[in-house]
């Protein structure tokens, strides 16, 4: 039976549960039942601790009242902010509602205003256009009387007008209106050539037997004046002159030259006639030559006399087209047909010149290669000093298109346009200029010690006597060959026949002659083939796999024919009977064309020498900076690379070895051997640690870039029959290299001497030769010593 509690300590435990949510401590409590009888006990005991806290509400009530009221004050005051807020926001999207309404209704009335716009310009235009329609029928009505009252030229005039404002109306040209007019204009102007040629066949008519023409300079018909000067310039303007005079030029030769040039028949022959207007052949039983060739001075004079003095004009424009039209077929086959030319030079020097010459190189292509021998700068320095201050100018000539604007005038002009730069030999996005002729830092000093050295040389002695070796002057001769099409000569042929014959029509021997006039207008045509030249140089040479500098080679031949023209045609001309404004060093103006030519066969070279270098970096990046190159498949890839690049300098070389003469094609390999290196040099020097196994790879990958120097083998100039290797002249950065290849194989201890007794300083700076250390070697005192004793040394340098 569980224990009983009293009924004071149940209803308290209840009370504490509910107040507190605790439980009784004590175990009879706790299992103790809950009878009815103590319910009452329990009832009343929950009424006093409701009227206890009822109490203390209230007491806690009459001190807070004025704070619930001010938090009654507030709640009613946020709930007000709620209500206008709601308010607001409703008012917002109701506004946010009607500006979708109005700004629907903006661009309804906006679009409604554009097409408006567009319809008020429309029908601007369109009366703007009305308006023209109407001007030029206008004119075309007045062409159409002018016509007819025989004014050809003032109609033709305004029939022009009237073509060059149809042609305005292009935002038209599909409506009815337009074509009318077009047709109109069509008609108009077919009539107008058929009344002129009818003009034509007035003035020109063939004798009814066959056997003459006559030709009248001016006809009187139904009261209209019509003269032959007249009908020319209007079938001219027409563009029906040509048709009318071939076709006049074909019956002229079937009924009067052939017939009386013909070998006499067995019968009997053809003796010409002129009276007047008329020339007729007839029959006669003998004809001697002086008979037909007084007889053809009749024919040209006759011809002379009858025809304006425009046959001039037209005979310059065919000279004009036979010439491009030969040049364009010469350059077309010419590019088949190779020869060796020969390249001779001259020049008194010293005989310390011609010791330095001979030592460094047998470059004689100097004025077109820019050798950086010593003795060569010294050979040209007077040469190329007034070159120097004449090309003040720069002209980008993209593919020289810009020549084509050539005409008739251009040589009065072509003198003051601004020469390029003689040394651009680049595209405009490749290297500096100098990069492709193989021009270095430690050329450009080599070359101011030698002009140095030479200018001590000269200099007069301290006590006033000379120095003996400037009397020991003797002329020292430089040949090489080199390979060049059949254009340049073809060129020239065509050029120095132009130049003969203009010179041949400004003698008084044809100063009747009808085409005498047209002596100036030939003198034009050289400039106009040179820039045929250098604008299709490009296509006809693609088709040969040393294009470029077949390119180069034939700029250079033409250029220096065309200086040795000019040069001996000044000296022709000081001794003509010409007047000066006749002669042909006077009228010819070429100069500023071989300035051009010497630029395209320049950058033909630059453009060669850029893709072949392109060519070296793209197969060395096979390579990838050589970085785990003992690692397969890395090792493979950097044997490749090296491999192919080697092939293809021995492969490049086999393409210029027949092309370019020795010296410009050492120094153009050596240009590429040197971007070679350079590549390597750098991305061994950007290899941060070098195991002794790579350190082996690298010096074999050297090694074998190294064997390139046999193309740079040449017999010693002394005559001795020696080998020297010449590849530290032509290849900047060479002997840098050969240095890298032994500093990878090389103990810290050899580094160390290299640097200080060796020349390993003069090729390298100390902080290269710090990072390959330290790429080279672990850390260590040793070291550490080293790499102080080498920044050390390198300050006090």
């Amino acid at each position: 039976m569980p224990p009983k509690a009293s009924d004071e300590a149940l209803a308290d435990a209840v009370i504490q549960n509910v107040e507190f949510g605790t439980y009784p401590d004590s175990e009879d409590v706790i299992s103790a039942e809950l009878p009815a009888s103590a319910l009452p006990q329990l009832l009343d005991t929950i009424q006093k601790a409701r009227d206890e806290i009822t109490g203390e509400i209230r007491a806690l009530s009459r001190d807070a009242a004025s704070d619930v009221d001010s938090w009654i004050a507030q709640s009613k005051q946020l709930q007000a902010d709620i209500e206008r807020s709601k308010a607001t926001a409703r008012e917002i999207v109701q506004e946010a509602e009607a500006g979708k309404t109005l700004r629907a209704a903006i661009d309804d009335a906006s679009s409604k205003q554009q097409l408006l716009q567009s319809e008020l310009a429309f029908n601007e235009a369109l009366a703007d256009t009305l308006q023209r329609v109407k001007s030029i029928s206008g004119t075309l009505d007045e062409t159409d009387n002018l016509s007819r009252e025989g004014h050809m030229l003032e109609g033709i005039e305004k029939f022009e007008e009237a073509v060059d404002a149809a042609k305005d109306m292009s935002r038209f040209e599909n409506a009815q209106f337009t074509s009318i007019l077009h047709q109109r204009i069509a008609q108009l102007g077919a009539d107008m050539a058929s009344q002129t040629r009818e003009c034509w066949n007035i003035l020109v008519v063939e004798s009814i037997n066959g056997q003459g023409f006559t030709i009248n300079s001016q006809v009187e018909k139904e009261g209209i004046s019509t003269e032959m000067g007249t009908v020319v310039e209007a079938l001219s303007r027409l563009n029906a002159l040509e048709d009318n005079l071939m076709r006049f030029c074909k019956r002229f030769e079937s009924v009067i030259v052939r017939p009386r040039l013909s070998p006499a028949g067995a019968r009997s022959s053809v003796v010409l006639t002129t009276s007047g207007s008329d020339i007729h052949t007839t029959q006669s039983t003998t004809t001697s030559v002086k008979d037909a060739i007084r007889d053809v001075e009749s024919i040209v004079k006759y011809l002379d006399d009858r025809f304006p003095s425009s046959a001039p004009r037209i005979w310059l424009s065919k000279r004009k087209e036979v010439a491009l039209a030969t040049i364009r077929s010469t350059s077309f086959k010419g590019l088949g047909t190779k020869k060796v030319a020969e390249r001779i030079e001259t020049q008194k020097v010293s005989k310390n010149e011609a010791v330095i010459a001979q030592d460094q190189a047998q470059s004689v292509e100097a004025p077109n290669n820019q050798a950086s021998n010593d003795w060569d700068d010294a050979w040209e320095e007077e040469e190329e000093k007034p070159a120097a201050e004449e090309n003040t100018g720069n002209v980008d000539e993209e593919e020289d298109t810009s020549a084509w604007d050539v005409d008739d005038g251009a040589e009065e002009n072509e003198d003051k346009a601004p020469p390029p730069q003689p040394t651009s030999d680049e595209p405009p996005s490749a290297a500096d200029d100098g990069e492709a002729w193989g021009w270095g830092d430690d050329e450009a000093e080599q070359s101011k010690k030698s002009d140095e050295a030479r200018t001590t040389s000269r200099a007069p002695r301290v006590n006033g006597d000379q120095d003996p070796l400037s009397h020991s002057e003797h002329e020292l001769t430089l040949r090489e060959t080199y390979t060049v099409t059949a254009i340049p000569d073809s060129l020239m042929e065509v050029i120095l026949q132009t130049v003969s014959d203009a010179e041949r029509l400004s003698t008084d021997e044809f100063s009747n002659s009808t085409i005498a006039t047209a002596a100036i207008g030939l003198y034009s045509i050289p400039s106009l083939l040179l820039a045929l030249y250098r604008a299709t140089a490009g296509t006809y040479y693609a088709k040969d796999v040393a294009g470029n500098m077949l390119i180069y080679n034939d700029s250079s031949r033409l250029s220096d024919e065309l200086n040795d023209f000019l040069s001996k045609q000044r000296e022709k001309d000081s001794h003509s009977k010409l007047p000066s404004a006749k002669r042909p060093s006077t009228r010819l103006r070429l100069e500023a064309d071989i300035r051009l030519l010497e630029g395209c066969g320049k950058r033909a070279y630059g453009r060669e020498m850029e893709a072949q270098r392109t060519i070296l970096r793209d197969l060395l990046d096979g390579a990838q900076g050589f970085s785990d190159c003992t690692v397969q498949p890395f090792a493979a890839e950097c044997d490749n690379a090296v491999a192919m690049t080697v092939d293809r300098v021995r492969d490049v070389n086999n393409q210029w070895k027949d092309v370019l003469s020795h010296s410009a094609r050492v120094q153009s390999l050596g240009n590429l051997v040197s971007t070679i290196v350079n590549k390597i040099i750098v991305d061994i020097e950007d290899m941060s640690d070098i195991s002794e196994e790579e350190s082996k790879r690298l010096r074999h990958f050297c090694d074998q870039i190294g064997k390139l120097n046999d193309l740079f083998v040449q017999d010693a100039p002394d005559g001795s029959g020696e080998q020297v290797d010449m590849t530290g002249i032509y290849t900047p950065n060479w002997f840098k290299f050969q240095y890298l290849g032994e500093i990878m194989e090389s103990s810290l201890a050899d580094i160390k001497y290299l640097w200080q007794e060796g020349e390993l300083s003069l090729e390298f700076e100390p902080e290269e030769v710090v990072d390959l250390i330290e790429a080279l070697f672990a850390e260590s005192d040793y070291r550490r010593n080293a790499i102080a004793e080498i920044r050390r040394s390198g300050r006090h340098r």
